[in-house]
């Protein structure tokens, strides 16, 4: 499953916010859904507020962001990282998304490992 990106003017959204990752090693995808504005990726792609997330570099090829996910999760709960996402507009802006001077957590897009 792809976690899409919608661009809209300079309005980024992403679906799902909240995506549940299964137990193990899995493959994290972002691609620009089909009515969003065209954009690229920025390098990074994508970025952890958790500096310890248990994710692997991001990488972009075709369009698509992706970057590993090694869930070794064995707590009774999912443990959430939030992540931003980084864009660079048909018009050369650059975009982070949510702004990383954000300090609300709160509605911040992320990954949720799963526990065993």
């Amino acid at each position: 499953m792809h976690i899409k990106i919608t661009l809209t003017d300079e309005n980024v959204s992403i679906d799902p916010p909240n995506f549940v990752a299964n137990h193990g090693t899995s493959t994290l995808k972002w691609k620009a859904k089909d009515e969003s504005q065209r954009f690229d990726f920025d390098d990074p792609p994508i970025t952890f507020d958790d500096p310890h997330a248990p994710m692997g570099p991001p990488s972009v090829e075709d369009g698509t962001a992706s970057c590993m996910d090694v869930n070794n999760n064995t707590g009774k709960t999912n443990a959430p990282y939030s992540y931003h996402v980084h864009l660079i507009t048909r018009k050369g802006k650059h975009i982070t998304y949510p702004p990383k001077h954000d300090p609300a957590k709160d509605g911040h897009p992320t990954i949720s490992n799963k526990p065993r």
